[in-house]
């Protein structure tokens, strides 16, 4: 799905699926010509949501399979095998999400690997599963420094896969080893409390959010799906339409700029709370617009030294003639 969101703030919400998946020459079973091992690249690759079978390269060849991928402004961060450190690092490479190319990856931060990461934009931390522990833990990808370790989920569930909105609500999905199903599952990271949503008809290795209509995707294989939140109920949606892709969809990841929008050379505004459970009060004098993460007016009003507003619970960029400021309501 491509999305141009037009509004105060100019062209700011761009939507892409990437996914990382490394291609056999041979098909994906491993039968090749005159021997039984497949020749594998390990690439990005990226395709339109009202066209899953568009799969076209984003990215350079790598040495070795990604594990896990998120995109946060402007870069895909993501675990790879470091053959400098002899270990698994914590990667990250521009984005270019015009040309749709992933550019070439530096290393930031060495032990690190998970086949899980996702992006919390309410708090802007990056929440990831690690391989060495089984903890869930997060980091702030502004500042990388100690993490913050949430602890380990029950040790009935294998397969862990999970997936944050832009409200900040987790999902997760499961192998459950009691029953033998794939679940699905809130999650709150601070308590590690989790409530079942349902049972999921296929297991897949991969789901990410589309923060703009707040829905949830997953991918079996080279099969995509829209998965229900209220029910867990998946529904086929297509495609990749490539026999010889052997899918390490792990990486599955949406694309946008709007987070690059608190980068921009504009003036600050003063905006308090932020975050706040409701309630925000804007010191400004001028038109104040309110829009949403879709892009969508929210609220248009002259304001005179100070405006009081209740908002529900979003993410909201606020401007008053040349000032503007996100802010999160919890």
């Amino acid at each position: 799905m491509e999305v141009q969101a037009d509004c105060v703030l100019g062209t700011w919400a761009y939507a892409s699926f990437y996914i990382y998946a490394p291609v056999s020459y041979a098909d994906w079973f491993g039968f090749a010509e005159s021997s039984y091992d497949p020749v594998f690249k390990n690439k990005f690759f990226q395709f339109k949501m009202q066209d899953v079978s568009s799969l076209t390269e984003a990215s350079e060849e790598f040495d070795h399979p990604v594990y896990g991928s998120v995109f946060v402004k402007g870069y895909v961060w993501f675990c790879m095998y470091n053959d400098d450190a002899s270990d698994w690092s914590l990667y990250k490479a521009p984005i270019d999400i015009y040309t749709k190319t992933i550019g070439t990856p530096e290393v930031v931060t060495t032990p690190l690997k998970s086949a899980n990461l996702a992006y919390n934009p309410a708090n802007g931390l990056i929440y990831y599963l690690n391989y060495d522990d089984n903890h869930i833990k997060s980091f702030n990808p502004e500042a990388i420094g100690p993490v913050t370790d949430y602890g380990t989920l029950p040790a009935v569930f294998s397969d862990i896969y999970f997936a944050i909105n832009q409200y900040g609500e987790a999902y997760l999905k499961v192998r459950n080893n009691d029953n033998g199903l794939v679940e699905l599952y809130t999650l709150d990271f601070n308590t590690l409390s989790m409530t079942l949503v349902g049972e999921l008809e296929e297991f897949f290795t991969g789901m990410a959010f589309d923060f703009q209509t707040n829905e949830l995707f997953g991918f079996y294989y080279w099969d995509m799906f829209h998965i229900d939140l209220a029910t867990a109920q998946m529904s086929y949606i297509g495609s990749l339409g490539v026999d010889n892709l052997w899918s390490t969809t792990s990486g599955l990841f949406m694309v946008y700029d709007w987070d690059a929008v608190g980068e921009s050379p504009v003036e600050s505004l003063n905006v308090y709370p932020n975050p706040t459970q409701g309630q925000i009060t804007v010191e400004g004098t001028g038109l104040m617009v309110v829009v949403n993460l879709l892009g969508q007016e929210v609220l248009s009003q002259q304001i005179d030294g100070k405006a009081t507003m209740e908002l529900p619970k979003g993410i909201y960029l606020v401007r008053v003639n040349n000032a503007m400021s996100k802010v999160v309501v919890e």
